[in-house]
């Protein structure tokens, strides 16, 4: 059973590595899986995946979706709550922040390789992730939801390599 895993984890990788993944269709491919909105995108500032370690153990991922700019403003938050709807459907358990309020959702998953996961999701209404400089009055310019992933312990270690994968695209 280690051994189907492995083997399962290590095809994911592969398939990451050589583009069998339908990179525009989920959001962190390989690791959350989770279907991007049809009404966002990984565009602007949100082109970008980025990684880091974390103190004590781990890494974690940020990246964003960003509402399409043919989309009013006012789908924004129902695009964030359908993201909710989404994690749930998948399997992820929302839980308690300090930080949690209308506009940051908590949740966490474990996968079938031991691994948990816990992830933020945020609604960014006031500032935008790796765009220039804009004028922060005009709600429309403020289009971005925000997903943070950190990823702790030795069941996590396997999707290292992965991470590494997606924030160098």
């Amino acid at each position: 059973m280690i051994k189907l895993r492995m083997a399962g984890a290590l095809l994911s990788t592969l398939c990451l590595a050589t583009g069998a993944f339908a990179q525009d269709n989920n959001v962190l491919d390989g690791l959350l899986d989770l279907p991007r909105h049809e009404k966002t995108a990984p565009i602007d500032g949100c082109a970008k995946i980025n990684k880091g370690l974390v103190m004590g153990g781990g890494f974690m991922l940020f990246t964003c979706e960003k509402l399409l700019p043919y989309y009013p403003i006012a789908d924004h938050v129902s695009a964030y709550r359908d993201y909710q709807s989404m994690l749930h459907d998948a399997g992820w358990t929302p839980t308690q922040s300090k930080e949690a309020g209308p506009n940051k959702k908590s949740f966490k998953r474990t996968d079938a390789l031991g691994c948990e996961t816990n992830m933020d999701i945020e609604l960014w209404t006031d500032r935008s992730m790796g765009e220039s400089m804009m004028d922060i009055g005009n709600r429309d310019n403020h289009r971005q939801i925000v997903f943070k992933a950190w990823f702790r312990g030795a069941a996590c270690e396997r999707h290292y390599t992965t991470a590494q994968l997606l924030a160098s695209r």
